[in-house]
């Protein structure tokens, strides 16, 4: 018969790893350093550390001829447990780590929110909405690209050019997966299916009761429903600063600067030929001898370029922005809309609010890397169809559907709604 006092000691050392782990997930890990000053000159300034800003840099890095400066103007990512554990994403929402956008007011939309407008949550932190969103990788139809490259002419745009790129950065996980034409291996953004709950099986089912087969939405076609591939190694969040920014971040030629805000590109004879950025309170220009690379997303982007004095003369003249170049900069932006559908079921597969607290939820997540904690914003199954005669043609579905895998109201569900209106 065990000892109490092993039995006592034992449930304390499980306990205390838990919360270690919990609030302090990368106590044995070196953090990545993020620069204390910043230089005068630069070859490549990226602004924004977001989901292309991490790649760009990192990349650009790997050449040590050059002097490369990532500005975000957000904080680091490093040690914050909802940066981690997959389900606590959300709680980012409407806190420093958010841009905290909303939606303008629009005609027959968003009527039960307040002020009739949707929050669109977007990552203000190294990583980007990486940090935040529901980690699901969705390239896109392939149909979309080869309509780009027909329009702009540019067949470096079409689905055969960029799924080597899409190839090139998975490190798929998936058995049955990994050795398709469409995914890769050893790259450094691990995907692997959901780790999902119950109910996931039984909607994949359900859709294969209906006629879909199809077990890869980036395959050769998206039509069916799917247990999601999402961006998570180790059961932890896998944001592309995670993959690709905090290794490149030792590099002699790379430097990091957060909680650095860039107001507008310096542009003398029509050229980029650096930045204003504020730090630590105060305004600095920053130049740049090679490039100035915009990475800051599809709303900061477009910002920054008008602030700078690019984009619609109209619209800058009313600003009282003196114009640099008159182009149609921020006018194509668009977004899906969703609509929430609550369904009632008699069996015990979904989650409940109070999953989320639970000491036995943590213990599933650190222990076994399962239970609530491990399903970020409880979506757990994807659904791409075709509802029109040509959409169905074309192999190009026109509707998705998330499924959503939780029970209750209160304020977890308030901050679950806030993603509505965003892709």
């Amino acid at each position: 018969m065990l000892n109490s006092n092993v039995v006592k000691l034992s449930v304390f050392a499980v306990l205390t790893a838990l919360a270690v782990n919990l609030f302090y997930p990368n106590l044995f890990w070196r953090e990545p350093p993020v620069a204390i000053t910043i230089n005068a000159t630069y070859d490549f300034i990226v602004v924004g550390g977001g989901a292309a800003g991490s790649i760009l840099a990192a990349r650009l890095s790997e050449n040590q001829d050059v002097r490369v400066l990532l500005l975000e103007a957000g904080p680091s990512d490093w040690g914050n447990p909802i940066f981690e554990i997959p389900a606590l994403g959300m709680l980012a929402y409407d806190t420093d780590l958010d841009w905290a956008y909303t939606t303008e007011r629009q005609d027959g939309l968003f009527k039960g929110m307040e002020n009739e407008r949707s929050v669109w949550p977007r990552g203000k932190v190294l990583g980007g909405s990486g940090n935040l969103n529901a980690m699901v990788a969705v390239r896109g139809n392939r149909h979309d690209y080869d309509r780009w490259a027909e329009y702009t002419g540019d067949q470096t745009w079409n689905y055969k050019h960029v799924l080597s790129y899409f190839k090139k950065m998975e490190d798929m996980q998936v058995k049955e997966l990994r050795d398709s034409a469409y995914h890769g291996k050893d790259g450094p953004l691990t995907i692997n299916w959901m780790n999902s709950g119950p109910l996931a099986q039984k909607l994949v089912e359900a859709g294969q009761d209906l006629g879909f087969s199809n077990n890869d939405y980036n395959g050769k076609s998206m039509e069916g429903y799917f247990h999601i591939q999402n961006n998570v190694a180790n059961q932890k969040r896998l944001s592309s600063s995670k993959a690709y920014l905090h290794s490149a971040m030792e590099r002699p030629n790379l430097d990091v600067a957060v909680n650095s805000h860039v107001q507008k590109v310096v542009i003398e004879n029509k050229l980029a030929v650096g930045v204003e950025v504020i730090r630590n309170g105060r305004k600095l220009t920053v130049s740049a001898r090679k490039e100035v690379i915009l990475s800051a997303g599809a709303i900061g982007s477009p910002q920054i370029l008008m602030l700078s004095g690019v984009g619609p003369r109209n619209h800058l003249e009313d600003m009282h922005v003196p114009v640099a170049a008159d182009l149609p900069v921020g006018e194509n932006l668009q977004d899906h809309v969703t609509v929430d559908i609550a369904v009632g079921i008699n069996e015990s597969y979904t989650y409940r609010v109070d999953d989320f607290s639970s000491p036995w939820t943590l213990m599933q997540y650190h222990l076994f890397g399962t239970g609530a904690l491990n399903v970020p914003s409880s979506l757990e199954v994807v659904g791409f169809q075709s509802v029109t005669p040509e959409s169905k043609e074309k192999d190009w579905p026109d509707l998705q559907l998330h499924f959503m895998s939780i029970a209750g109201t209160s304020d977890f569900m308030r901050r679950l709604r806030y993603t509505e209106g965003v892709t």
